[in-house]
Formats: C-alpha cells, structure tokens, sequence
C-alpha cells in the first residue's frame, strides 16, 4: 500500500514455529519503521541496506507475529547500521532464532539485544566501525512457589472464590468441583525474590508466562505491564522489578 510518500507493508508469519529472516522491498530512499500491531508500539530501524532501487533489512517474527513495515522519507535520516556480525556471524541470514534482537533506533543512539555472550561488530552507513562485547546473562529464575487464586462471584449474592494452586495446571483437572467445571475469570497472585545482581544497566528483563488459555492482563508490583493474547506470552518488566520481593 502506498500513501503519498509513505510506504507500507504487511508482513505476517505463516510458519510453525518463530522466523527471522532477511527480507528485500522495491524501496529506495526512505527509512523504515516497525510498526507492531500487537502492542502498537512503532521503532525505527536501524539495520538496512538499499542498492539498486532495493532496501533489504531484517525481520523477527514470533509463532503468528506480524508486523507493518513502513518507509517514510527522512531528510536528515541518521546514520545508520549496514552490517552486523555477532559472534562472526550475521545473526539473521539464517531462519532459525540467533537470540538477537532486531537493531532499533531508541534515545541513547542504536540499541539491540542479545541472548548469548560473545562480541559483535556493526559497521554503520557512514563507514565507522562500532566493536563491543556482550556479557553474559545470568541464570532464568523459575516461578515455582504456589499461587493465591480468585474467581468472581458465581451469582450476585455469591462470595469471591478463592483457592491455592500448588503447581500451575489446568481447571479441568483440579479436585475442587467448583473450579474443575468453572468458566471465566480468574486473577492469580503470587511473589518471588530477584537475588543481587539481575537488575543492570542496558539489560531487560522478560516475564514468561508459559502457556496460557487464553489471554491475560499482567501486574507486577502494582505496575501494568499490558495485555498478552498471543504466542509468546512474555512481558518486559524491566521498570517494575526490584530486588528482593515481588509480588
């Protein structure tokens, strides 16, 4: 679709499993954007390449992910990255997840995220040569304490509903009548305690909620995090962490 100056495409993934992929657009002399439906938030790229009337930048796309990407003229566009290598390689020529993140524009210059230690090199569109290393990541904390559960009132002049899972399962398989056939909505609560040490600079943290059927709404210490509604049920939760206890 193409409005004025503006370019957009619709890109929708139809595998089994997550991509990430390089991908080529008949564009030439615009900036690309990532504009994600799912949250509505919109980044710039920062990694591409044009040659010959074509723009050729990376793309990771979740199980079901899409994203619109849209070119918009830029004047003054900032230099951006032509390459990276992570590890020697480029992270995304291949289908298969290399843990790193799509380079995106954010307030502090180009930013993008790793999974996996080692170095990188980025070659930018004005010819300077950014080297740095990537440290290693600490050790994922499961979840694994029990979970206060609450239901709505089954009739107007019913009480709350409460019960404690010791371990994470489906309704239908729980010994407790009311809930084994219950339909609705439930809020589950539980705490855990981030050790030292998690909480650093240039490091964001993820929720993972596993499975879920089939959509929820999630708080961390007071703080919304969002709606999640589709693979992969992950929230960033950076800002809303603390040392210690968390609810």
């Amino acid at each position: 679709r193409k409005e004025g100056d503006t370019d957009i495409y619709f890109v929708s993934n139809q595998e089994t499993k997550p991509v990430t992929t390089e991908c080529s657009f008949r564009v030439e002399g615009k900036v690309p954007e990532l504009w994600h439906p799912d949250t509505g938030q919109r980044e710039t790229l920062a990694l591409y390449t044009t040659k010959n009337g074509v723009t050729t930048l990376p793309l990771a796309l979740d199980l079901s992910g899409s994203v619109f990407v849209v070119f918009r003229k830029n004047d003054t566009p900032a230099p951006h990255l032509a390459s990276l290598q992570v590890n020697g390689v480029n992270p995304f020529a291949g289908a298969a997840d290399s843990g790193v993140g799509i380079p995106v524009f954010s307030k502090n210059g180009i930013a993008f995220t790793s999974t996996k230690p080692g170095t990188f090199q980025a070659t930018k569109s004005d010819g300077v040569v950014v080297q740095g290393d990537i440290a290693a990541l600490p050790a994922p904390i499961a979840i694994n304490g029990s979970w206060q559960v609450e239901c709505p009132p089954i009739s107007n002049k019913g009480e709350t509903l409460r019960t404690t899972f010791e371990k994470l399962g489906s309704w239908s398989d729980s010994t407790e009548e009311w809930i084994k056939y219950y339909s609705g909505t439930a809020t589950y609560r539980t705490t855990f305690t981030l050790p030292p040490g998690y909480l650093s600079a240039n490091r964001t943290l993820t929720l993972d909620l596993g499975g879920v059927k089939n959509i929820a709404e999630v708080a961390l210490n007071g703080k919304p995090l969002g709606i999640l509604w589709k693979e992969p049920f992950r929230a960033d939760i950076t800002e809303a962490l603390v040392e210690g206890k968390n609810e």
